[in-house]
């Protein structure tokens, strides 16, 4: 009976560690199912403030295209037509659909899916000459109009140079004497300053202003956040992403009350890569070509047609990969020029088959996706130059012109955006 009793206790020790075993199962995977519920909200929170904010964006883009359009329609039916009128509306579209192409890059760094690094030589002092200059009406005309007195100083070192983009540099610097002017409510003051170790370029924004709480430096960088009333929390993302494109760095040192320090560092170039020719002479022509064009769009085959003959080329058009190959096994090409995304054969197989046959022939990948690959797949399928829709008739002719003039050397893989504004 003693040791019926003494396992009858053991047994129900052992039950009721069991009972609690079950419910701290049930317990934890209800926190597990509420943690899962909580991070889906939060996705389709983020992903809802950025499709807002997108659809706004370009909601004003495409009204003021088409309402240029619309008016340019009307100058071309006067008699005689408003060529003058019709020439400012057509310049005014340009504008409008690069300030498209730039809000699609913006979002591309938004969600750091962007893998292209910037391959231009640029010198930081001349970055923030111009980030001072473009947002003076910010520091000096409108804090001067509120009653408050803002100092910007630079102290330019001497630095030699890196490698990336000027204007999306120029745009990370503005944003950030944009966010040291808020920081300065009652007025103080701003130091831009560069120096160099020899294997880093640096650039630091430093304020006097308000400074951050340890929280708030731990999240600068997080999507959405922000400490702003109507502040959308996406510039400092930003800033992150086009930073980290160019294989850079950005630390905040900051203290509450007494100011903060945001600085760049950004690999310098190597000296035999200073000089990158990207344009052309306009004097070096070249002969008619035969150019094959690969797009499943009636609207770009038209387009880039165009383009062509305005040169001199003769053009063969091609409405899949499958008929491109055909064409091009039958008649061969000096160039081919294929869209990524097309049912059947993509660009990538159309690219690999055309090195295959011919591997001198130069290809062009011309998509809006493209620049989002590896570096690897490009130089696998022997892409010679990637070129990122949308593009400008004169980065498209400058890229042809350089293909066909010897720049296709099986498969470089430069990536060319389309022209700053």
């Amino acid at each position: 009976m003693a040791f019926l009793s003494s396992l009858a206790g053991q047994v129900a020790v052992a039950i009721e560690r069991a009972r609690h075993f079950e419910d701290l199962q049930e317990a934890y995977q209800s926190l597990k199912d509420a943690q899962a519920h909580l991070v889906d909200s939060e996705r389709i929170n983020a992903v809802g403030q950025l499709a807002a904010g997108v659809a706004h964006d370009f909601n004003n883009l495409l009204t003021g295209i088409l309402g240029q359009a619309e008016l340019l329609k009307g100058d071309l039916a006067e008699s005689p037509p408003a060529i003058e009128a019709s020439r400012k509306r057509a310049e005014l579209l340009e504008t409008l659909a690069l300030q498209g192409a730039a809000a699609v890059r913006r979002i591309q760094d938004f969600t750091r899916i962007r893998k292209d690094a910037p391959s231009g030589a640029v010198d930081l002092n001349a970055v923030m000459r111009n980030a001072v200059e473009v947002t003076q009406g910010k520091w000096k005309d409108e804090c001067r109009a509120r009653g408050v007195e803002v100092n910007v100083r630079t102290e330019p070192g001497r630095i030699p140079l890196t490698s990336g983009n000027a204007s999306e540099l120029t745009q990370v610097v503005s944003n950030l004497i944009f966010n040291a002017v808020e920081a300065l409510s009652g007025g103080g003051e701003i130091t831009l300053s560069t120096r160099s170790d020899g294997k880093d370029v640096r650039l630091a924004v430093t304020d006097n202003g308000v400074g951050m709480s340890p929280e708030v430096q731990k999240r600068i960088f997080e999507p959405f956040f922000t400490t702003k009333e109507d502040g959308q929390g996406l510039g400092m993302s930003v800033i992150y992403g086009i930073v980290a494109r160019h294989g850079g760095e950005i630390t905040v040192r900051s203290e509450e009350r007494k100011g903060s320090t945001i600085e760049l560092r950004l690999p310098v170039i190597a000296p035999s890569i200073i000089t990158i020719g990207t344009g052309i002479e306009k004097a070096a022509t070249v002969e008619s070509a035969n150019v094959l064009v690969v797009d499943d769009s009636d609207i770009n085959r038209t387009l880039f047609e165009s383009y062509l003959a305005g040169m001199g080329h003769k053009v063969r058009l091609a409405g899949s990969g499958e008929e491109a190959l055909s064409i091009f096994e039958r008649e061969g090409a000096d160039l081919v020029i294929t869209d990524l995304s097309m049912p059947g054969l993509s660009g990538w197989q159309v690219a690999e088959r055309v090195k295959k046959i011919n591997p001198n022939v130069p290809v062009v990948l011309l998509s809006g996706w493209a620049i989002q690959q590896d570096e690897p797949r490009i130089r696998e399928s022997g892409i010679d130059c990637v070129l990122q829709k949308p593009c400008t008739m004169a980065k498209f002719q400058e890229v042809v012109q350089e293909m066909l003039r010897g720049g296709g050397k099986g498969g470089n893989g430069a990536v060319r955006e389309p022209a700053a504004m």
